[in-house]
């Protein structure tokens, strides 16, 4: 599969739990909600060195069938740790690939897996639309307009950045 095709599907994917959870811009309690209501899943999300790892998060079952661990290195900024939180609810929504047709990729290829699990972080955290919007309203100053959409989204400029290409915005 090409990384354009896992790109959409990764677009596809995060624009359908927004639009299931009925706002714009969801907050991480309504995300995390929505894990809970569609797949019973609990989460324990823990910052600790992960240095050795060569991580930024993991994911890891905790317990009870649909309990899970979200362990993000506690060096990072909250911006980074945030998104290695929603990186990895995207490696959880490849485990539902036959049962729900949510990933129709390689899942054995761990580019694409991983190139997939960015995406649909970046696109969850940052909706199109509304980063489209705050894109084109935003100051006309680019370093001033990036620093606020990062602060907008909670996540880290690079993250916008990331998006803004990937949108073929910048």
């Amino acid at each position: 599969m090409s990384y354009s095709r896992v790109n959409q599907n990764a677009e596809k994917i995060a624009a359908s739990i927004i639009n299931s959870i009925g706002v714009s811009e969801p907050t991480d309690n309504q995300v995390f909600n929505w894990f809970v209501q569609n797949f019973d899943y609990r989460f324990e999300i823990n910052a600790i060195d992960l240095t050795n790892q060569d991580v930024s998060g993991m994911i890891h079952g905790n317990g009870p069938k649909g309990s899970f661990k979200i362990l993000v290195e506690k060096s990072e900024p909250y911006e980074r740790q945030r998104f290695s939180i929603y990186h990895e609810l995207g490696h959880l929504l490849q485990g539902k690939e036959v049962m729900y047709g949510l990933f129709d990729g390689d899942v054995n290829n761990k580019k694409e897996e991983e190139r997939f699990c960015n995406r649909f972080a970046a696109a969850l955290l940052m909706p199109e639309s509304s980063f489209r919007s705050h894109w084109k309203t935003g100051s006309p100053n680019d370093l001033i307009k990036r620093y606020s959409i990062a602060e907008h989204y909670g996540v880290s400029v690079e993250a916008v950045n990331n998006r803004a290409r990937d949108l073929d915005l910048a």
